[in-house]
Formats: structure tokens, C-alpha cells, sequence
């Protein structure tokens, strides 16, 4: 904890802040790391997600149209990006109020 505090200090954000920002970044990697370590591929646990889900939509997508749609919508290119995706909302919110209070 003292790791990910360190960078925080004088940021302006308060203490709970501080502590909020780590325990936020602390459960996305606690979150990915258990979602690797329960795959047996290394780098498949968002296909075998995808895949699961497709199975499933392909029988009742007609009650799920949202999450057919975002499923069959993405490009190649955008998919397995939990991890950055994560990093850099959870990243980008304490760095906008940071620049926010300076």
C-alpha cells in the first residue's frame, strides 16, 4: 500500500482519496488476475467470455439486444483491452481532479 501511496502525496487529494484510488486500482488487478489465472491460455480469458456469451445470445439475444449488439459490434483490434481499458479510466479519474484542484 505504501507503494501506491507514495505517488499520491501532495496531489492535493485528500487522505480517504488516496486510499479510495488504491483500493479502485488494487480490485481491477485483483479482478484480471484472477480472470488469468482461471484461464487455461494464457491471454484467453476474454475470448472465452465472448465465447460463452455467444453461445448464450445466440439463443436468446432477442432478450439481451444491448449486450448482442456490444458483443458482435467490436472490432477485432478493440477486444481483450480490460486491462488498459481499466488502467486508464481508473488512472484518468484521480489524474482529472488532481489538474482540477491545482
Amino acid at each position: 500500500m505504501e507503494q501506491a501511496l507514495t505517488p499520491l502525496a501532495g496531489t492535493g487529494l485528500t487522505a480517504a482519496e488516496q486510499t479510495d484510488a488504491v483500493t479502485v486500482l488494487t480490485g481491477h488487478v485483483r479482478t484480471i488476475t484472477q480472470q488469468q489465472a482461471a484461464a487455461p491460455a494464457a491471454g484467453a480469458v476474454e475470448e472465452q467470455l465472448a465465447a460463452g456469451l455467444a453461445r448464450v445470445l445466440a439463443e436468446h439475444g432477442d432478450r439481451y439486444p444491448q449486450a448482442t449488439a456490444a458483443l458482435t459490434g467490436a472490432a477485432p483490434a478493440e477486444r481483450n483491452q480490460a486491462w488498459t481499458f481499466g488502467l486508464r479510466r481508473i488512472l484518468g479519474g484521480p489524474a482529472e481532479l488532481i489538474a482540477a484542484r491545482q
